[in-house]
């Protein structure tokens, strides 16, 4: 894992309240978007820098957005932050 994902896992699970897996997976999403300027999700799949095989990343990411509800509030809150909009 880059350290850098490391970071925004951390972040985003006590944001959000996620399981650690959870975490990462939204990390993961949160960097390959910005990345790879793409929201096509066999295309981030492919870009996970993983050992795991193909698959088992798009199935893990298809159950992420079955599986997880973010709250609303929380994510504006997050931007808010991140953008410095926050006093």
């Amino acid at each position: 894992m880059i350290v850098s994902d490391k970071a925004l896992t951390e972040v985003l699970g006590d944001r959000f309240g996620l399981w650690p897996t959870r975490a990462e997976t939204l990390a993961w999403l949160v960097r390959l978007t910005a990345e790879k300027g793409s929201v096509c999700m066999h295309r981030l799949a492919a870009s996970v820098a993983t050992d795991a095989m193909l698959a088992s990343v798009r199935q893990r990411i298809r159950r992420f957005f079955e599986q997880v509800t973010l709250e609303e509030a929380a994510e504006a809150r997050l931007l808010a932050d991140q953008l410095g909009l926050c006093g």
